[in-house]
């Protein structure tokens, strides 16, 4: 991630949701947030902006909500592969590939507290309640790599 391009650190617990807008078949739908808000599943315009800045910031989306040459690439790839590369774009993150390398690699407990203390180093500039809530997100998009990856 590029961490001088202060995109906020994203709230968007469904990482699914993600996904959907990569593989949105109208680009220029992104911008629509009504059409998003249906699209994404009864979400509310709200949170459709958590979303579409999620994607943002994971530098799948540029800032004017186009796909990224990292968007346009995971898009053409099969779904398989897609998972595979978004699994890399989420792990090369500084704070999600900590927390996943903490809970999943070294099996330390760690809890949104933990994660919170993270994204408060890195972003220093949020209340405390946004710490606890962008945490949560890391936990969610670190199980949602755990789903993708169980063993069979």
């Amino acid at each position: 991630m590029d961490y001088e391009v202060r995109v906020p650190f994203p709230q968007a617990d469904d990482f699914e949701k993600v996904v959907k807008i990569i593989n949105i078949e109208e680009e220029q739908k992104i911008k629509d947030t009504k059409y998003m808000s249906v699209y994404l599943e009864g979400v509310s315009e709200r949170q459709v902006g958590y979303y579409v800045n999620a994607a943002i910031y994971l530098g799948l989306l540029t800032k004017n909500k186009d796909f990224s040459d990292l968007g346009k690439g995971i898009r053409e790839k099969n779904s398989f592969l897609q998972t595979a590369s978004l699994i890399q774009v989420l792990l090369s993150d500084r704070i999600i590939g900590t927390a996943f390398v903490l809970r999943r690699l070294m099996n330390k407990s760690i809890d949104r507290n933990d994660v919170a203390e993270m994204i408060q180093k890195e972003y220093p500039d949020y209340c405390e309640d946004i710490y606890i809530r962008r945490a949560q997100t890391v936990l969610s998009w670190t199980s949602w790599i755990d789903n993708q990856v169980k063993e069979e």
